[in-house]
């Protein structure tokens, strides 16, 4: 890919984030089945379970939704599900139900390990999101990590956290040019992306004067992929409908402010 000026090549994904509650649950007498009831809290739901038997210390960790999510699909959408284990022994997992072409799925659904209080102080409680592929591997969006002993659960806890992991970033940098208002690099470099990956992709190519005794000024910014519009969008549209062909594109250096808060307004 080309671009006029000087560039600095950034590869971002976008955050996403998830919504789930957790609670813990101790039955110290032996009591009959009583049905289901239905909690409303919040953005989202969470169920009391059945009244377990003698001694039966459980924690339920309930999958309420998440937003904003990568597209990792060659549509603009993903198929969302998620995973849910404890470290360090991974010995139980479960799974929600996955949700087709949403990048906004609610889950709704709850689970239950049954792990002594005593002992939960020394585990971590993971939650991965993945995009399923029917025919392939199926793609990490993100996850979320959560060291039990890091949160208090005398009373139920629903949060959004951020999905963290599944996203990639490397900086690059061409040669310095000195004194001169009209560089000329003819420098190229490479990066690594996967192709069910490449549809969430942001390049923000960022110009600066170089200073050698003190901090390098941005002298502006641009920034082509997922999310942008006008010329950014056709570039990079250009480039995905002509593989292993460069495509070059004259881009308006824009003040470092306007694009940082391009990249950070939400994707319509």
């Amino acid at each position: 890919m080309w671009a006029v000026g000087g560039i600095v090549f950034v590869v971002l994904a976008l955050a996403a984030c998830m919504m789930f509650c957790i609670y813990k649950k101790c039955c110290n007498k032996t009591k009959k089945p009583k049905k289901v009831r239905e909690k409303k809290g919040g953005r989202g739901r969470r169920k009391k379970d059945k009244d377990g038997e003698e001694g039966d210390e459980k924690l339920i960790v309930g999958i309420l939704q998440a937003q904003d999510l990568a597209a990792m699909d060659l549509g603009g959408t993903s198929d969302p599900y998620v995973k849910v284990y404890m470290l360090p022994d991974k010995k139980k997992k479960f799974e929600t139900k996955i949700q087709r072409k949403n990048l906004c799925p609610v889950f709704n659904e709850t689970f239950t390990f049954k792990i002594p209080y005593s002992e939960l102080g020394g585990q971590t409680l993971v939650l991965q999101v993945f995009d399923f592929d029917r025919f392939g591997k199926h793609d990490v969006i993100g996850e979320i990590k959560i060291p039990m002993n890091s949160i208090d659960l005398a009373q139920p806890i629903q949060e959004w956290k951020d999905l963290v992991g599944g996203e990639k970033e490397e900086k690059k940098k061409t040669t310095v040019k000195q004194n001169t208002l009209n560089p000329y690099f003819n420098e190229s470099f490479s990066f690594e992306i996967p192709f069910s990956q490449i549809q969430k992709i942001q390049v923000v190519i960022t110009v600066y004067d170089y200073d050698k005794l003190g901090s390098n000024d941005a002298i502006g910014k641009c920034w082509m992929g997922y999310g942008a519009s006008g010329v950014g969008l056709r570039h990079w549209s250009d480039m995905l409908a002509n593989p292993r062909r460069p495509v070059a594109q004259w881009h308006v250096l824009q003040t470092e402010e306007d694009v940082d808060a391009a990249l950070k307004a939400p994707i319509r």
